[in-house]
């Protein structure tokens, strides 16, 4: 449960006025509740085996597999807003006639079948002889993370990421019995001042529906090889030497977001035709939130929803042009490797009571981002030398761009992993370790280490979406952004 409140303004603070929203009288003008239902199966499978060819030498090859089946169903987010307020207290606020509106929030991924599987594989070697020491690993994995939705008979939502999400509009809210988290009651009033049933479906217009399939990859590989020396001197010491390697890929194939219209029987948007209430879930039923103790909403079924939509197409209108736009912008490639070498020493002096680690580790770290690219330029024709044709001082749309808003001008407009940005990082990097023991239960320790802070990749590699050139730009600069850090 979320509440939202308003603490009214600069003007009321300094002059608060009884009744009216203030910090000394907050108002609770938003509710919202999110309620779901998920069942997950997860299954793990895994073998490791050690095996001794030499006495010096073990090898231990391993594999690991595990698979996650997740359904999701009965996704409520539930909002009531007051609007502006008309008097407020401890107990109740008064919204204003016609302000308020109750919504089913927008919730994208509210139905989904999800599946998930993660392969794992590599090896570790370890070698020992006399004062040498050896070791080294290998490892390879690749993660798939899948949505379904339409594909197994079902809309995962009814809003869209324009903000259309099944509503009750225009109407007055007044919260009352209020406790600190949520209303203890609802009143719901018409243009008429007669109570409405906001609980009730039926009472709901429904404005879109949205499916988002989605595939994703990820894959990892890794590796370290690491020799070490100990030297039985008069002070003794021992030297070791060292390299890792991390690549790690991110591939968001598939993040499509499919988006239609409900018109409803008269073909009209927005109409009295568009109740809820043909969507309305038979089997869950709906029921008071066992944690808040909201009040009971019933819940939406996407599968009738979807039978809907098999049975009626013309009911829906499929908004191509919203629908290659997000699905283009939410796709992207992401690439870091990452490698480095390094020397250690240690030693222990003065009867052992004073320890010394220390060394110099070099490393490189090396990222790509492919992400989603805006040219909103690229619907206007162009002279020979760059500059853009104009008529009356008014730039001209190409005529293959099509109508404003149309499927023709979002292809020109929005490019799927169409930007892309790199960049690497290197340097050196001691550290030293110092302990020094005093007594039995006396001990003191100092370290220096400088290390390279490297941002999460998924943020610091893709580059600006949106480029906007100016009358002049080099079209050959439009589609690719260089990004290069030392």
């Amino acid at each position: 449960a979320v509440p939202t409140y308003n603490y009214g303004t600069a003007a009321t603070l300094a002059n608060p006025q009884p009744g009216a929203p203030s910090i000394y009288n907050p108002a609770m003008n938003n509710s919202l509740l999110h309620q779901s239902y998920s069942r997950r199966v997860r299954i793990p499978l895994s073998l490791r085996v050690d095996w001794r060819p030499l006495p010096s030498l073990t090898l231990t090859p391993f594999i690991s597999y595990t698979r996650l089946d997740s359904l999701h169903r009965a996704d409520v987010r539930f909002q009531a807003n007051t609007g502006t307020t008309t008097y407020n207290d401890s107990t109740r606020v008064m919204g204003a006639r016609g302000a308020g509106a109750l919504t089913y929030v927008n919730q994208l991924e509210a139905w989904r079948d999800e599946y998930a599987t993660n392969t794992n594989l590599g090896l570790i070697a370890k070698w020992r002889h006399g004062p040498w020491q050896a070791e080294g690993a290998a490892n390879a994995s690749r993660s798939i993370s899948e949505f379904k939705d339409t594909e197994n008979g079902f809309f995962s939502s009814p809003s869209d990421q324009e903000g259309r999400n099944p509503r009750i509009a225009n109407v007055t809210i007044n919260f009352l019995d209020l406790n600190w988290r949520l209303p203890g009651r609802f009143e719901v009033l018409d243009a008429g001042n007669a109570p409405v049933d906001w609980s009730r479906a039926a009472n709901y217009s429904l404005r879109a529906a949205t499916s988002r399939p989605r595939l994703i990859q990820g894959d990892v590989e890794t590796a370290y090889l690491k020799l070490k020396r100990d030297f039985a001197t008069r002070v003794p010491f021992g030297l070791e030497l060292g390299a890792n390697y991390k690549r790690e890929k991110r591939d968001r194939k598939r993040m499509d977001l499919n988006t239609w219209t409900y018109l409803g029987p008269d073909g009209v948007p927005d109409s009295a035709d568009d109740r809820a209430g043909v969507i309305a879930a038979d089997t869950y039923r709906k029921a008071p939130d066992a944690e808040y103790g909201y009040p009971a909403v019933e819940h939406l079924n996407m599968a009738k929803y979807y039978q809907l939509y098999k049975a009626h197409p013309e009911y829906f209108r499929y908004e191509e042009a919203i629908s290659y736009r997000r699905s283009a912008e939410s796709v992207n490639k992401l690439t870091e490797t990452v490698q480095a070498l390094y020397l250690m020493g240690d030693t222990r002096l003065f009867w052992n009571r004073v320890g010394l680690i220390g060394g110099v580790r070099y490393e490189r770290a090396e990222g790509e981002g492919r992400g989603f690219l805006q040219t909103p330029t690229e619907v206007f024709q162009r002279n020979p030398n760059g500059s853009f044709v104009l008529v009356n001082g008014q730039r001209v749309r190409k005529p293959e761009a099509g109508a404003a808003g149309s499927l023709a001008e979002a292809k020109l407009i929005y490019h799927r992993n169409g930007a892309v940005g790199r960049g690497f990082r290197d340097g050196f990097f001691p550290s030293l370790h110092a302990s020094w023991t005093v007594a039995e239960n006396i001990a003191f320790k100092v370290a220096y280490a400088g290390t390279q802070a490297r941002p999460d990749f998924s943020t610091s590699l893709l580059p600006s979406t949106t480029i906007s050139p100016s009358n002049l730009t080099d079209r050959s600069e439009e589609h690719t952004s260089e990004l290069q850090s030392h």
